[in-house]
């Protein structure tokens, strides 16, 4: 992965992880980002706990159910990704 890739996306996990303990949680969410727009929450379908949740969600494997991003855990599945990507191409 090229190092500015690599910056890029250091640089979306310091912008979420406002607490800077290496790890997403809803509450770094709620400070970071507003679903105020979001067309669910708008609708009243969903809080934006539920909608900020739903977010974490795609990063959680198997049944974990601890609803944070881990910093390096993260870092290397984006890695894997993004060479499978790569080399489907």
């Amino acid at each position: 992965m090229s190092k500015t890739r690599l910056d890029m996306i250091d640089k979306a996990f310091k912008k979420m992880d406002k607490t800077g303990d290496g790890v997403i949680t809803v509450e770094d969410l709620k400070l970071a980002y507003s679903v105020q727009h979001h067309p669910q929450f708008l609708s009243g379908e969903k809080t934006a706990d539920q909608l900020l949740k739903k977010f974490l969600d795609v990063f959680q494997s198997g049944d974990g159910d601890d609803k944070v991003i881990n910093y390096l855990v993260d870092k290397l599945y984006i890695l894997i990704i993004s060479v499978f990507y790569c080399t489907k191409l």
